[in-house]
C-alpha cells in the first residue's frame, strides 16, 4: 500500500509537505509513458471535502469502470517519486473496463506534474467537485486538527485556529478558479468536468449521469436512477459549529474568489457568494 505518505502519524498538512519536497528532490525529469502500460482514462482530482468519496462509491458500482480498491493512490503529490511502471500496476486487472482513480490532492498539483500526465495519459478526462469555499475550508481545517490532530476544537487558541485558517495548503484548495485554470492549460475543456457539492444532496442522480455521460458510458441515466451507492453520505465533517471569528478569517481571504466562482459558473456558487458577502 504504497499511497501513504512519508512520516505516518503525524498531521495530515505537514505529511504533503514533506511527501511532496522528497518527490521534487528524487523525480526532476519529464515521464514518457510505454505504451503498452495501462494508465487511468480519468482522474477525480477534487475538490478535498467535495464530495469525491461519493464519487467515489459510485463509480466503483458501475461494472464497466474499474478502481483501485485504495480510493487515493496520491501518485502525482506524495508518490511522485515512484516510477510510472509501479503507478501503471494498479491498473493491470482493469481488463476491458475504463480505468480511473480518484486523488483530491491532485487539484492543486504543481503546473509541471498535471502537463507530464497530460503527455502520458492521452485522451485523460479530470473530474473536479466544488464545494461552498468557506464551508470546505472549515471542513478541511476541523479534520487536520479535530480528527487527525486530536484536539477538542474548544481547545484551540484562536491565533492557532487563525493560523491554520489562513494556511496555504487550506486557502489553496478552496482557491479552485486557479486549479481549474491549471488543469485546463493542458487538458481542453471539453475534458474537465466541473461538479458541484450542492447536487450531491439535491439532484444526486442527475449529477451521477452527466459524470457517467462525461466518461463515455451507455446507460448513464439508466444507472444513475438506480445506484446503490447513491445515497451514499457525503464526508460533510464532525459537525463542528465555525465560530464566527473563524468565518470572518475565511471571508476576508476568499472573497475574491467566491466573486470570480459566482461569474465564472453561476449557481449554486451566486448563492455561496450571496452567503457570505450579501
Amino acid at each position: 500500500m504504497w499511497p501513504a505518505p512519508p512520516g505516518a502519524g503525524s498531521p495530515r498538512h505537514l505529511w504533503r509537505a514533506l511527501a511532496m519536497r522528497r518527490a521534487d528532490a528524487s523525480r526532476r525529469r519529464s515521464i514518457e509513458a510505454p505504451r503498452s502500460l495501462r494508465l487511468p482514462a480519468f482522474l477525480g482530482i477534487g475538490a478535498q471535502k467535495a464530495g469525491t468519496t461519493w464519487l467515489h462509491a459510485n463509480l466503483a458500482e458501475h461494472p464497466a469502470v474499474f478502481l483501485p480498491e485504495v480510493k487515493e493512490l496520491h501518485w502525482i503529490d506524495w508518490n511522485w517519486h515512484r516510477s510510472v511502471e509501479a503507478y501503471a500496476s494498479w491498473f493491470e486487472s482493469a481488463g476491458d473496463r475504463l480505468a480511473g482513480e480518484i486523488t483530491p490532492a491532485y487539484a492543486i498539483a504543481p503546473e509541471d506534474r498535471v502537463a507530464a500526465i497530460a503527455g502520458m495519459m492521452p485522451g485523460l478526462r479530470a473530474i473536479m467537485l466544488l464545494r461552498d469555499p468557506v464551508e470546505r475550508a472549515w471542513s478541511q481545517t476541523m479534520m487536520n486538527l479535530v480528527r487527525f490532530g486530536g484536539r477538542d476544537v474548544d481547545s484551540i487558541p484562536a491565533a492557532d485556529l487563525r493560523r491554520h485558517l489562513q494556511s496555504t495548503p487550506v486557502l489553496q484548495r478552496s482557491r479552485y478558479s486557479a486549479s481549474i485554470d491549471r488543469w485546463r492549460r493542458h487538458l481542453s475543456e471539453d475534458r474537465v468536468l466541473i461538479g458541484f457539492f450542492d447536487e450531491i444532496s439535491a439532484a444526486p442522480a442527475a449529477l451521477l449521469s452527466r459524470v457517467l455521460g462525461f466518461l463515455g458510458l451507455d446507460g448513464a441515466e439508466e444507472f444513475a436512477a438506480r445506484s446503490p451507492a447513491l445515497e451514499v453520505a457525503v464526508n460533510r465533517g464532525g459537525g463542528e459549529t465555525m465560530p464566527e471569528a473563524a468565518c470572518e478569517t475565511l471571508v476576508e481571504a476568499l472573497g475574491d474568489e467566491l466573486s470570480r466562482l459566482a461569474d465564472r459558473f453561476g449557481e449554486p456558487c451566486i448563492s455561496w457568494k450571496r452567503r457570505w458577502l450579501g
